[in-house]
């Protein structure tokens, strides 16, 4: 195992709505905060303001704890709460977060389903509605990826993987109904193993803007 130490000056410091914001550590490598491509982050925020809205970041769960102040939180439709100093808060970044009082604290952000086992919650606000609720009308279970490429040729049934490669397909003109198909989390993708396996690439096409 390889460590890294970070003194001040890799923090990188900037300014939002409610004060400042340093951030710690980011990863992997070359990521960055704007472009909501990294997998996780830890930062420490300064609230000068008496009251702010979190930022909203639906592909993030994050996790708070005050480390000097006062800070009252509300979390989507729930009642406005205190957060006592170091104990820890976890939310889903995509839900309505308000703050009211100034504090120092200490964040961690979290990629949902690239930084903790497993894959996405088949149940989450964000999957049912990508699936328009056909979640509600398919069993999910639950495998390794061995064992699903083993049940896949056991059934008899091909694999298909989306991928950005010149020879994937436009999974429009697929018959999508005959194929397993394997479809990668934004921050990392399918695995190598799911694209070595696959018996075809295809692409989910992304209109311009």
């Amino acid at each position: 195992m390889s460590w890294n130490i970070f003194t001040p000056q890799d923090f990188q410091t900037s300014h939002w709505a409610g004060g400042i914001t340093t951030q710690l550590a980011i990863g992997p490598q070359g990521a960055h905060y704007a472009d909501r491509d990294f997998l996780w982050r830890i930062s420490s925020a300064q609230v000068a303001l008496d009251h702010s809205v979190f930022t909203h970041l639906p592909d993030y769960h994050r996790f708070l704890t005050v480390l000097e102040g006062e800070l009252e939180l509300q979390i989507g439709s729930g009642p406005k709460l205190p957060l006592p100093p170091l104990s820890i808060c976890q939310f889903d970044g995509g839900v309505p977060v308000e703050s009211w009082g100034r504090c120092k604290d200490l964040n961690l952000m979290l990629r949902k389903g690239a930084c903790t086992p497993g894959c996405a919650d088949p149940y989450s606000w964000k999957t049912v509605r990508a699936s328009m609720g056909a979640v509600f009308r398919t069993q999910p279970v639950q495998g390794t990826e061995e064992e699903i490429l083993a049940l896949c040729r056991t059934q008899g049934i091909p694999l298909a993987v989306t991928a950005l490669s010149p020879r994937a397909r436009d999974i429009r003109q697929e018959a999508i109904c005959q194929y397993a198909v394997v479809i990668g989390s934004e921050g990392q993708g399918v695995s190598k193993l799911f694209l070595e396996q696959g018996d075809a690439e295809w692409i989910i096409p992304t209109p311009p803007g």
